[in-house]
């Protein structure tokens, strides 16, 4: 009779890479848990990796290549006829001549399996097409293309320091619910709420009440289409204060004065609607927790605090992450300097 043991893997389904334990007999998945050993999410998963078993039992999980048939329904092949098909049509298409005629699709899994990392560019540098598309294209492009005009690489992507910042602002993200997913941060939950034991604080900038929202300090709901006159009108205090500054990085910087001079006509003020200027001075009056209060007069201080931190150090202690695309997946802008200790 076969006994039952224990399998460690990492869950495939997301960048969290929350650590699982496995109990297994044979071919049987018995159940899944989180491993309490893992470095990164130490026993936390979140309901997609609990759901693993039933994705394994799951009676419509393909198992085998399937091959299209006439009528449009698919059939069980072999390996071999699978391999064979492919050869006969593929060559063919790539026979005339016109390379980027072939088109890829790379799911998540992909870019959490260590064989597929080694083999897929490779595959991908032989088709010799440009149209590659990924989960990657569909949700989170836009912050690759940031990272790749700011840093020179879409693979780039910058990330906070959840576990030591003393000062998160969350634009147009929602971590709660993508479960830490790209930050490569399990349990967003317990790490947020670590942020305000240690007394730090968490700002959520989003048009909803989102779950992370609910667990911040401060909501701040502003119009939707806006992020980015909030940004820059953040950009035009910091400049206005004297609060630029780069330390060690500025050598690394380029187009830094450009930014200032394209940010001069971006103050808070400016950026609001003609109805919420002529607010303003009912704006002023309002504690800068209230929701209803967010206006002209609060994009200052919000600024002003985005740049220090609770602890001493040479470097700010204050950590944006932000979404470039959906709430559900987050795009970090930056990543604050660890503090001495």
């Amino acid at each position: 009779m076969l006994e039952n043991r224990v399998a460690y893997a990492t869950c495939p389904l997301c960048e969290a890479t929350c650590g699982l334990e496995l109990t297994v007999r044979g071919d049987e998945l018995l159940s899944v848990r989180g491993d309490a050993q893992d470095v990164y999410s130490a026993g936390f998963i979140c309901p997609k990796g609990v759901a693993l078993k039933e994705l394994h039992e799951d009676p419509d999980r393909v198992r085998t290549p399937l091959l299209r048939q006439p009528d449009g329904s698919f059939a069980a092949v072999s390996w071999d006829e699978a391999f064979a098909e492919i050869d006969c049509r593929l060559s063919a298409i790539l026979a005339a001549g016109d390379r980027n005629a072939v088109g890829t699709y790379l799911g998540n899994p992909n870019a959490h399996n260590l064989a597929t990392l080694l083999y897929q560019p490779v595959l991908l540098r032989a088709l010799g097409t440009r149209n590659a598309f990924s989960a990657s294209t569909v949700d989170q492009f836009p912050k690759q293309m940031a990272s790749a005009l700011m840093f020179g690489t879409g693979l780039s992507v910058p990330v906070p320091d959840v576990d030591r910042t003393d000062h998160l602002l969350i634009l147009g993200a929602n971590p709660l619910a993508s479960n830490g997913s790209l930050l490569t941060a399990p349990n967003m939950r317990g790490r947020l709420r670590a942020i305000r034991r240690r007394g730090g604080r968490i700002v959520v900038v989003d048009p909803r009440r989102s779950r992370t929202a609910e667990e911040a300090d401060e909501h701040i709901p502003i119009r939707p289409g806006t992020d980015a006159l909030l940004l820059f009108a953040m950009v035009h205090v910091l400049f206005d204060q004297g609060l630029v500054c780069g330390g060690g990085a500025i050598d690394f910087c380029e187009g830094v004065e450009l930014v200032e001079e394209l940010a001069a006509g971006f103050s808070p003020a400016a950026t609001m609607s003609p109805g919420s200027r002529r607010r303003a001075s009912a704006v002023r009056r309002r504690a800068m927790s209230s929701t209803k209060g967010w206006g002209a007069s609060s994009i200052r201080p919000l600024a002003v605090r985005s740049t220090s931190g609770r602890r001493g150090s040479s470097a700010p202690r204050s950590t944006p992450c932000g979404a470039a695309s959906s709430a559900a997946s987050e795009s970090p802008v930056s990543r604050a300097p660890k503090a001495s200790p």
